[in-house]
């Protein structure tokens, strides 16, 4: 249970940090789910992005600290997206 409120804390920090992508996920929740019902899971193959930025949040949280850092050391493609290298 921890783990799953951290994740979900982590998520919330990162969108307030981060408006532009939060807006695009929400324009794609829009778009695939409407907003007559919640997402499922079956709705993961039209979510690309939304996809994206859940995976981005769960590889930068920390939940069991062992003193390193997840970066990518350089631009790496991943389902069709670009992860920066950290410069």
């Amino acid at each position: 249970m921890e783990t799953t409120s951290m994740a979900l804390r982590y998520g919330m920090m990162a969108a307030v940090g981060n408006p532009a992508i939060m807006e695009r996920v929400q324009e794609e929740l829009d778009r695939v789910v409407g907003s007559e019902r919640p997402p499922s899971l079956r709705d993961r193959p039209a979510l690309p992005y939304t996809d994206a930025v859940i995976h981005e949040v769960q590889r930068h949280l920390d939940l069991i600290p062992l003193g390193f850092v997840r970066t990518v050391t350089r631009d790496t493609p991943f389902r069709g997206y670009i992860i920066p290298k950290v410069r």
